[in-house]
């Protein structure tokens, strides 16, 4: 089972002291339930799991391959479901609910090999990971806030925590093209708008009709932050006290919501914006993706979250970099010293990304101010994300 994700105690609702004033200047004191959104019935999660694997080895088992196949339906997950308004409260409850079906392919090769006093072994890993939500029993749940909202759903057929928001269409060049993107009674769906502001895809309803203007149900499915797949490469070496460690990791396929782009390039609030605002639109036949300056966002150019702050999470990043230098034995036999070693140290030393902002390594749960939801939901959520510090190490390593 897995009771992870909703920490100790979430199934018991407990008494806080609460003042009461019955008129006198001393009060009254009472308890009162602090929390009316634990589950006395909740319980682990449940889970069967097919696992299929195979060890090969070649060339006198210097070349080895493990390959793994995995199948696991999670059962009685465990959800945070959001509770009406009016029950006084804006908070969560957390349910075992539904089913999750996750599976894929895990991939490992090493080759080693020994000439003279020459020792190097490259290794590689590849794993694949496929997620769908089988059952809610019925929930839809919006999570990943962000200053302006909800940034993912999770419901049936998805992926947990794939990014639901507003599709965008360019931008508007004139005031004619704003007067033609009507709906089936000619009533224009972005009234607000003018020219240089964002023009925002309209869903047809359940007739293939548009009716009304842009809102929440417009809405559509537009990334996923899982990744495709993940890897690694690893790599030592040493030759006669010289010795060497190379790791690289890395992601592909995973889309992240780069949050910052709103404080980069909203121009619609009193603070500093980056350079990317100098590439605003301001006449007619301006050819980009930034929009019009304009102080309140009347069309929810910044406030809609939208694939305009969508981007491609994928990176390649060497993780560590260790090079070292053993003394020769017969240096040490005048000092008593068993072994002295050297070495320098380098972490995150280099980064392949096209994401333009801090880290493209972001973590579970959303990240900056004003993320919300478990990790599971909330997942690739870029707020202000503090990178991971490019570190330099130097060392001396002594055995008496």
């Amino acid at each position: 089972g897995n009771d992870r994700p909703i920490g100790a105690y979430s199934y018991v609702a407990s008494l806080s002291a609460s003042p009461y004033n019955d008129g006198n200047a001393t009060g009254i004191v009472g308890q009162t339930v602090s929390n009316l959104t634990k589950n006395p019935n909740l319980q682990w999660e449940a889970s069967e799991q097919l696992d299929l694997g195979a060890e090969l080895g070649f060339f006198k088992s210097a070349l080895s391959i493990e390959v793994d196949y995995y199948n696991k339906k999670t059962k009685d997950m465990l959800v945070s479901i959001p509770v009406p308004g009016s029950s006084g409260t804006s908070a969560s409850i957390t349910k075992n609910i539904g089913s999750i079906l996750n599976r894929g392919w895990e991939f490992q090769a090493t080759y080693r090999k020994v000439t003279g006093d020459f020792h190097y072994s490259i290794g590689a890993n590849l794993s694949t990971n496929y997620n769908e939500v089988l059952n809610l029993d019925g929930q839809v749940v919006n999570a990943g806030g962000t200053e302006f909202g909800s940034s993912t759903r999770t419901e049936v057929g998805h992926a947990i925590g794939e990014f639901y928001a507003y599709k965008t269409m360019g931008i508007f060049q004139n005031q004619a093209e704003i007067d033609a993107y009507v709906d089936m009674n000619g009533a224009k769906m972005q009234p607000n708008a003018a020219p240089g502001d964002i023009k925002f895809y309209k869903k047809p309803n359940a007739d293939g009709n548009l009716v009304g203007v842009i809102g929440a149900t417009d809405q559509v499915y537009i990334g996923d932050p899982s990744p495709d797949f993940t890897y690694g490469i690893n790599m030592a070496a040493d030759y006669k006290g010289l010795d060497l460690t190379v790791f690289f990791q890395g992601v592909q396929g995973n889309d992240l919501m780069g949050m910052l782009l709103a404080w980069t390039q909203g121009m619609h609030n009193n603070f500093n914006l980056g350079k990317d605002a100098l590439n605003r639109w301001q006449k007619e036949g301006d050819i980009t993706d930034v929009p019009r300056a304009v102080r309140g966002d009347p069309n929810g150019n910044v406030r809609y979250v939208s694939d305009r702050y969508l981007f491609d999470g994928s990176y390649l990043r060497l993780k560590n970099l260790t090079l070292g230098y053993t003394l020769p034995k017969s240096w040490m036999n005048f000092v008593k010293i068993s072994n002295v070693r050297v070495y320098a140290t380098g972490r995150n030393l280099l980064t392949l990304t096209s994401y333009p902002f801090y880290d493209p390594e972001i973590g579970s749960g959303g990240a900056g101010l004003g993320a919300s939801g478990n990790s599971s939901t909330a997942r690739g959520i870029d707020q202000g994300y503090y990178p991971q510090a490019r570190t330099l190490l130097m060392g001396i390593q002594v055995d008496f």
